[in-house]
């Protein structure tokens, strides 16, 4: 893979120390560059010398193998990825949706345009290497969640689908914002996966996709009650926001109607979650079950 064109710049603009790191890096080996950009990531674009030189774009003129590999998965750079993504195999397209850098990426112009492109034609299997990393942005996840942007145009089969892959993400078992001086954008997806208890009715769904919502449904509520418990202030932070009365209704009528053998415990699942939910919306109920959580986390990290 190379890159179109050769990237220059006026070295006497730069400090000797930036000057020197970038001598270094033209010539370090491979595994030294790896390394390099895995651990010095987040802090690279900070220095407003690396500003104005991009070393990624450097690096991808060396046209070598392990370099191109450490830039899919470290580079937030926009020009670099999507050539890599366009000339690169179906490994290198992985690590550009997958990398530890692929949150940065969400909302580039060539990115939107391409993430748009694969839910139009389709490609469920690239659709769900985004929505599954655990580097996904909240508020990306959020719009999938309540079908908005690029997800307005799945159709029900594709989003049920790729509901149930998302159910399981190990981003709803703990209140854990990025930015904890910022929580909105993570706050914002959790409350709209506990929407879904209220948004979603299997019975106005076919065969396929009622027991993809009910088994997604029942799976979420499992990971959001761990997320509601791992915050003091779960009920306000990671709690539904929903009245709590009224869902808890619906899923039992739903459950009299469609429940059976096979999906009788996605049911048992959902209901217990949302009765504990009613039962802890009293505050001083809630952080008796929170102080009871943390006692069972210090238990098992004492074990």
């Amino acid at each position: 893979m190379k890159f179109p064109n050769a990237y220059a710049c006026e070295l006497n603009q730069l400090s000797e120390r930036f000057t020197a790191r970038l001598a270094w890096l033209q010539y370090a080996s491979p595994d030294s560059v790896y390394s390099f950009l895995k651990d010095h990531r987040e802090h690279h674009h900070n220095n407003i010398e690396e500003s104005l030189f991009d070393i990624d774009e450097m690096l991808l003129t060396r046209n070598d193998p392990l370099i191109n590999i450490a830039l899919a998965l470290y580079s937030d750079n926009e020009k670099v990825c999507e050539f890599i993504y366009v000339n690169g195999d179906e490994r290198m397209r992985k690590f550009i949706l997958d990398g530890p850098s692929a949150g940065t990426r969400f909302y580039g112009k060539w990115f939107d345009t391409e993430f748009e492109r694969l839910i139009t034609e389709r490609d469920i299997e690239s659709v769900s290497i985004v929505l599954k990393s655990k580097y996904a942005k909240d508020s990306f996840i959020r719009d999938f969640l309540l079908r908005e942007k690029d997800f307005k145009i799945l159709n029900d089969d594709d989003w049920f689908l790729m509901l149930i892959w998302l159910s399981s993400n190990d981003r709803f078992k703990k209140y854990a914002p990025s930015y904890p001086e910022e929580p909105y954008d993570h706050e914002s997806m959790l409350h709209a996966a506990w929407a879904l208890f209220e948004i979603v009715d299997p019975r106005k769904l076919n065969g396929l996709n009622r027991n993809r919502a009910i088994s997604a449904i029942a799976s979420f509520g499992g990971n959001l009650r761990m997320a509601m418990l791992s915050s003091p202030f779960g009920n306000t932070s990671a709690g539904p926001r929903f009245s709590r009365d009224s869902v808890l209704k619906k899923w039992r009528e739903i459950q009299n109607r469609l429940g059976n053998k096979e999906n009788d415990w996605y049911f048992e699942i959902i209901i217990d979650v949302l009765e504990w939910t009613k039962k802890v919306s009293d505050s001083n109920k809630f952080l008796e079950e929170y102080h009871d959580y943390l006692r069972t986390i210090q238990n098992d990290d004492d074990k």
